[in-house]
């Protein structure tokens, strides 16, 4: 009796133990393959050709075509970032009152144009 006593513990352990040496395993291919998925994926074109704003803002500053105020229509100097509808209208009209402009710095007499606006876009705006 002893002896069989013995061998019906002992079945019962061993599977324990096989099942959970096998959960184990389950759970280590799970974590493998999750790696080998992300490795697998490739990058999108999106994430591989984003820019940040000073890049983007660098790339504009050594465009040498810049755009001359005296000259320039509505939908030019709205391109430039910084300038919407409205401000584009007030600096043709100053333009018109003026006549032309002399320098960039002119800008500043503008309403809705202050230190930090003026900051932004006078890199992209000249006067021949």
């Amino acid at each position: 009796m002893k002896n069989l006593f013995g061998k019906v513990i002992a079945v019962p352990i061993i599977l324990i133990l096989i099942s959970a040496y096998l959960l184990g395993m389950n759970f280590y291919n799970k974590f493998d393959r999750v790696d080998d998925i992300k490795e697998a994926v490739p990058q999108t074109a999106q994430m591989e050709d984003t820019k940040t704003a000073e890049q983007e803002d660098e790339e504009l500053k050594s465009i040498q075509d810049k755009i001359n105020l005296n000259v320039a229509t509505e939908s030019e100097l709205r391109s430039i970032d910084g300038i919407g509808e409205k401000l584009a209208k007030r600096i043709i009209d100053k333009r018109e009152n003026i006549g032309v402009y002399s320098s960039v710095e002119q800008l500043l007499e503008i309403e809705g144009i202050g230190g930090n606006i003026f900051d932004k876009i006078k890199d992209y705006v000249t006067v021949k």
